[in-house]
């Protein structure tokens, strides 16, 4: 078994960091600015125990925790690898195209109680077309992993521009005795060339922000202009802008959707330099409002979608009280927040809402929990009736022809002074309410929500007439642009505080 060990960074004074678990030197820098690339593929010939081996290069259980600019890996077995150790055992990753590569960032096997099932050494190949392989590295060494939630001293292998489409780890040794293999996360670097490169969003990004992103790229010798390229496929793309400068502002994006994108170089003389086509995935999460503050009037949108929403009244900030930390408190007669609006928020197709909320008193009909007017969509007390409701206007209801509004009404109660969770979902077939994680009413419907450019969202009151308040406290509330799963669903239900 490892030792359970307290972590602290050194320096003056000692600090103890959020996840203790090693001695560190204090203010570290990554190591590397070089452009991330995205790979296409993952297979092993060997079976996967336990996940499948695309875990090893989807980012999954890889983030910045900690906020010093280090990427830690986490210690859940199904975002790593491992397999039977075999003498012709490799991985091998394709990339989207031929390039030039700097260097591979290693996150070892990181199970506590397994680091020694990682990579001690391993030969590294590479082809630019699949079939003719040569050795970059051969007896590459490998560092083993920390096997805390803290690992972001990964290895870096130095490749020095060699070039390759696919890349081999064969012959590959662990560190221990016992007969498994196993790898947590690899990532790839380009060499800076003649040609630019993605920097921001990094290739194979997931969760960017839909409004005020911008892309940034690698700048190329006497470039005198960019043309920068963007669509919703690799053969796709379409130029959307010339700048001078190194980076380009996006207008509005569609939420939980891939864009690829490319920067070709204009030189003052010469031909036109392509640059390398890299994607990145926007988020489904348009809005989330935590409630966190304490004074002022502004609510911050945590989804890095900017919208900012404004306490309108008596609203008051409710610190320690909320399901997770602070909340907003509605005292039934006055207040409400005012979420504004936008495209983003302009939900039709598909949509999700969710929404933490603690009932002091229903002893109105129709006290408001959130909506977007009248006219498109709203989560409220059903009638006088202990439940609430929630209604979409433009969807036909399969089961009448008569009317295109959709009313779904909980069983659960939820007037019994107790945090519930409340999310509502329609995918553009079907429309769902689920209490505290269950799904409690369903309907198929189709058709789209009826459009409302000019309505905000509202919180704790009636859009349209201002009225209905809610009576109580509402705490986490979140707008997606799509249908998230009943387990995306689960998983906000059984969350803690991030």
């Amino acid at each position: 078994m490892r030792p359970v060990t307290a972590t602290l960074e050194f320096d003056t004074p000692f600090v103890v960091l959020k996840q203790p678990v090693a001695l560190k030197a204090r203010d570290r820098k990554p190591t590397t600015a070089n452009p991330k690339v995205r790979v296409s593929s993952v297979r092993a010939n060997a079976p996967e125990s336990g996940v499948n081996v695309a875990a090893i290069a989807d980012g999954s259980g890889l983030a910045d925790t900690d906020g010093d600019g280090l990427f830690e890996h986490d210690c859940e077995k199904r975002n790593m690898w491992m397999a039977q150790r075999a003498p012709d055992l490799f991985v091998e990753f394709e990339l989207p195209e031929a390039v030039p590569l700097a260097s591979i960032e290693i996150w070892n096997f990181n199970d506590p109680w397994q680091t020694t099932n990682g990579v001690r050494r391993a030969d590294i190949r590479v082809s630019t077309d699949g079939s003719t392989w040569e050795t970059a590295l051969a007896g590459a060494e490998f560092t083993e992993a920390e096997g805390n939630p803290d690992y972001d001293q990964r290895t870096v292998l130095r490749l020095n521009g060699v070039k390759a489409r696919k890349v081999r780890f064969e012959n590959l040794v662990s560190f221990g005795t016992g007969s498994a293999v196993g790898i947590s996360e690899v990532v790839f670097r380009e060499a800076v060339s003649a040609r630019a490169a993605p920097l921001k969003p990094e290739d194979g990004s997931t969760g960017v922000g839909i409004r005020r992103t911008a892309l940034e790229w690698t700048p190329v010798p006497d470039a005198s202009a960019y043309s920068v390229y963007l669509g919703i496929g690799a053969d796709a793309l379409r130029r959307i802008g010339t700048t001078d400068q190194l980076r380009f502002e996006l207008s509005e994006l569609k939420p939980d959707t891939t864009y690829y994108w490319r920067v070709d170089a204009v030189p003052a003389r010469g031909r036109v330099v392509s640059g390398r086509v890299a994607a990145f995935r926007t988020t489904g999460l348009v809005a989330w409002w935590k409630f966190e503050e304490t004074t002022g009037t502004e609510v911050p949108d945590a989804s890095g979608c900017w919208h900012t929403a404004q306490l309108r009244g008596p609203v008051m900030w409710a610190p320690g009280k909320g399901r997770f930390g602070g909340a907003i408190e509605l005292n039934g007669s006055r207040g409400y927040v005012d979420c504004k609006s936008s495209p983003a928020m302009d939900c039709r197709s598909e949509m999700t809402v969710s929404v933490w909320m603690k009932v002091r008193e229903f002893d109105k009909p129709n006290q408001a929990i959130i909506n977007r007017s009248d006219n498109a969509w709203r989560i409220e007390r059903n009638g006088e009736r202990d439940a609430v409701r929630f209604v979409l206007v433009g969807p036909k209801p399969e089961t009448s022809s008569k009317t295109n509004q959709v009313v779904l009404v909980s069983k659960r109660p939820v007037a019994d002074g107790q945090w519930h969770h409340i999310a509502a979902t329609y995918d553009g077939l079907r429309a769902a309410l689920y209490v505290d994680g269950v799904e409690d009413d369903a309907m198929s419907a189709a058709g789209e929500i009826l459009s409302t450019p000019v309505a905000n969202v509202v919180i704790g009151a009636s859009m349209s007439e201002r009225q209905h308040h809610f009576d109580g406290w509402i705490d986490d509330v979140r707008i997606y642009g799509c249908a998230i799963s009943t387990e995306a669903i689960q998983e906000l239900y059984r969350a803690g505080p991030d």
